[in-house]
Parts: C-alpha cells; sequence; structure tokens
C-alpha cells in the first residue's frame, strides 16, 4: 500500500482526526484488512499527540470489530492513549539476556498504570522448543509471565511478503512462520475485545 499523504497533512496541520480525515486516509487492502499507511513524509513521534491519538481510536472503535495499534520501538507521548483503551498488549521480543531486560521494563511501565490490562509476550524469529532451555526458563521468571506465542524465523519468506507487499499467510501459506501467525490471530481473535475496542 502507498504511504499515505492525507496523514502528513493531518500531521503538517496539527489537526484533530475526524470522520472526513478517516474516510480519506483508511485504505482497503485486498486481502480485507483496512489500514492507517504511514504518512508519505519522515516524521517525528512526537508529531502526533495524545488527543490526536485518542480522537482517532474514537473514530476508529464503532466501524471495526478489532484495530491494531503497532507501536514505534519508543516510548511516545501519546503511548498512555493507545494503553486506555486498549483490550489487550502483545509485546514483541526474542530471548536474548538483553531484550528480555527491555521488554521487563516495557511490561513494568505498562502494568505501573494499567494493572489490569492483560500483557502477553510474543517471542520472534525462535522456533517454540518442546522444553525451555534454561535460559528461556529464566526470562519466564524475569518477566513474570509465559513466553506465549512463538514466530519461527523464516527470512525468505518474510522477505518475499515486504517485496510484493503480500501477507505472508498467502504469499508463503506453508511457511512455519505463517501458521504460527495464523494460529497467533486465531487465538487473539478467540479471545477478542468487544466491537470498538482497540488492541
Amino acid at each position: 500500500l502507498a504511504d499515505s499523504p492525507a496523514f502528513s497533512d493531518l500531521l503538517l496541520n496539527g489537526a484533530t482526526p475526524d470522520a472526513a480525515f478517516v474516510k480519506r486516509a483508511i485504505v482497503e487492502h485486498k486481502s480485507g484488512l483496512f489500514v492507517l499507511p504511514a504518512p508519505d513524509v519522515f516524521a517525528p513521534l512526537d508529531a502526533i499527540n495524545e488527543a490526536m491519538m485518542t480522537a482517532l481510536l474514537a473514530q476508529l472503535q464503532p466501524m471495526f470489530d478489532h484495530i491494531i495499534v503497532d507501536m514505534p520501538h519508543a516510548v511516545t507521548h501519546w503511548f498512555q492513549a493507545v494503553l486506555a483503551q486498549s483490550s489487550r498488549v502483545l509485546v514483541v521480543t526474542d530471548t536474548a539476556v538483553t531484550s528480555i531486560k527491555q521488554t521487563k521494563r516495557l511490561v513494568d511501565l505498562i502494568s505501573e498504570d494499567h494493572m489490569t490490562l492483560p500483557i502477553q509476550v510474543l517471542v520472534n524469529r525462535e522456533k517454540r522448543p518442546m522444553f525451555l532451555s534454561a535460559a528461556q526458563k529464566e526470562a519466564e521468571r524475569t518477566l513474570d509471565r509465559e513466553l506465549t506465542h512463538w514466530i519461527p524465523s523464516d527470512p525468505s519468506a518474510a522477505r518475499l511478503a515486504l517485496d510484493t507487499g503480500v501477507p505472508l499467510g498467502t504469499c508463503a501459506k506453508r511457511s512455519a512462520a505463517s501458521k504460527a501467525l495464523a494460529l497467533l490471530a486465531k487465538t487473539v481473535r478467540n479471545a477478542g475485545p468487544e466491537k470498538g475496542e482497540s488492541a
């Protein structure tokens, strides 16, 4: 999908997202997903503020059963606005010691203000083991939660999806990563939020 000039205009003008913006900016992918593409210009993370994010989610919630917000690798001014309207959080990590330390900090930060918000850990680019190693067990103890979801590494399939703009489940259905993502989607959907809640 092409990047969004409508999103760029919104950020440039500091406008509040409204129904007209959503109509211009939301794009339907041929897979059936509706996407708000990134701006078509470079923009700092603080170009959007908490009020803008709150207004955007308020516009989207009546329209969709599930809203997925792909967060940046940084804590932003609008971080809390997303969490306040979320029904669950998936934190993506790997099991390297440094990654688990960062994940622990993020989980603690989220839990501090949102004690009842379910937080699940998704281990990326690692196959679910038959039995957890000592290091993986230590990671669970450090995080005080199970390593719930695992997405195995499949660089060639992932690259194909990126380069063609086709979902992994379409261009590489037999990929182990694709199957794991399908299971993740099913799990989240079956335990999903009520209509209009963001995830």
